[in-house]
């Protein structure tokens, strides 16, 4: 049985042994044997603890810039909502207005 087997069943008899009951050794045994699983498929893989953690890093603080980001996008489309909304008003302000005026010169040239 291979190594990587060997620590799926561990992990999955000790997971039953947590559901029993027994929390206390048993998590702390499982804990251990999830990292180092973890650590073997890491190694499998050929990749580099630290090289990981860097890109991790590189990846995290990318979606923290991204994040920032459409922050400042979602403020931005918030003022061109208050302004389109300005807008509509300041443009049916003026369409009443130009109606009035129209309808007052209308009034003025009949009589």
């Amino acid at each position: 049985m291979s190594k990587a087997v060997e620590s799926t069943t561990q992990i999955h008899m000790l997971e039953s042994r947590i559901h029993e009951g027994d929390l206390s050794s048993t998590k702390k045994k499982l804990e251990e044997l999830e990292v180092g699983h973890l650590k073997e498929k890491l190694e499998s893989t050929g990749m580099d603890l630290e090289v990981l953690c860097m890109e991790l890093t590189v990846v995290n603080a990318a979606k923290k810039e991204a994040q920032e980001g459409f922050r400042h996008l979602q403020v931005e489309l918030g003022e061109l909502k208050v302004r389109e909304e300005g807008l509509k008003i300041a443009n049916a302000n003026f369409v009443e207005s130009s109606m009035l005026e129209y309808t007052e010169g209308f009034k003025k040239a009949m009589h």
